[in-house]
């Protein structure tokens, strides 16, 4: 199924001393595929797909299955602290460094997409700093 998806991430609404993004999941095979659940994301970098850090942790939200038609899109939240170029508020707990972008499992998949990102930073240490919400029906720009 991976291999039918586009993934995206655009940046969204966040909240206080967050910074949101859509995970945008766009089936561009012939068939509608469905999906339940999370996906699982995590931030690479080095230049070889190396993780950094923790993987996303799921929110704790309600979810159902979703279809997605040919050339229709789905969507799932992720949170971020804003942990700028020193770990913001998790400046003790966060060693920030560069990196190259997001590993994404669609829900149910082994198969994982590479979304690449310009200028981006992530926290190396243990520290939990991502969350990640259900893929819903909410399209992209909504």
């Amino acid at each position: 199924m991976t291999a039918d998806l586009q993934v995206s991430v655009t940046p969204d609404q966040g909240s206080a001393g967050h910074i949101g993004y859509l995970i945008g999941f766009t089936n561009t095979g012939q068939q509608s595929c469905s999906m339940f659940g999370y996906p699982g994301v995590s931030v690479v970098g080095g230049g070889n797909g190396t993780q950094i850090g923790q993987a996303a942790d799921r929110h704790d939200w309600a979810h159902a299955r979703v279809v997605v038609a040919p050339g229709a899109t789905v969507t799932a939240g992720l949170l971020a602290v804003n942990i700028g170029d020193n770990g913001g508020p998790l400046a003790d707990l966060c060693k920030v460094v560069d990196a190259d972008g997001y590993r994404i499992y669609p829900p149910g998949n082994t198969a994982a997409a590479y979304v690449p990102q310009r200028n981006m930073k992530a926290c190396s240490s243990d520290t939990h700093w991502l969350q990640v919400y259900p893929v819903t029906s909410r399209p992209l720009g909504h």
